[in-house]
């Protein structure tokens, strides 16, 4: 069955325009607000910093973006068997000549936190850190595995 319609599809066109446009401008006033996730205020994906893991043999290395990030404020702690990496990024103050009219700044600056549940094998007293060029490098050896052991239950003769 045919269905009827009002309006052929070229007089429809512009009502289906005017409504994708008035749409686009409800979501616009509600993503552009300063405290919509969607603003620069609160990005905080900027300063999470990018990373990479790999299992190895004996150790878990984790390899953690830190460009710009003085190793002096970056701290790594263990708790149980959770690794956090916490730091900050400081602004560098600069100083400007007189000749100078303009000014563009993209770098961004303030605290980043990542948290971690490791693996139960592993050797607390033997994580290492190491900075170079920009890489945070965490090794966190695992932890030998010992042997299989029996249990004797008393009172049961063999």
């Amino acid at each position: 069955m045919k269905r009827n319609n009002r309006w052929s599809s070229s007089e429809l066109l512009p009502l289906q325009q005017f409504r994708n446009e008035l749409n686009e401008v409800f979501d616009n006033f509600f993503e552009d607000t300063p405290l919509s996730s969607g603003s620069d205020l609160f990005k905080s994906e900027a300063l999470v910093p990018a990373m990479n893991i790999e299992e190895r043999d004996n150790s878990y290395l984790f390899e953690v973006e830190v460009p710009g990030v003085d190793p002096k404020d970056v701290d790594i702690e263990l708790n149980g068997n959770v690794m956090t990496i916490k730091g900050e990024k400081t602004k560098h103050e600069e100083k400007n000549g007189k000749g100078d009219k303009m000014r563009i700044v993209e770098h961004s600056y303030g605290s980043f936190y990542r948290s971690f549940t490791l693996p139960a094998n592993i050797n607390v007293k033997s994580i290492t850190a190491e900075n170079k060029n920009g890489m945070l490098y965490i090794s966190v050896p695992k932890a030998e595995i010992g042997s299989t052991h029996h249990i004797e239950i008393k009172g049961v003769e063999k």
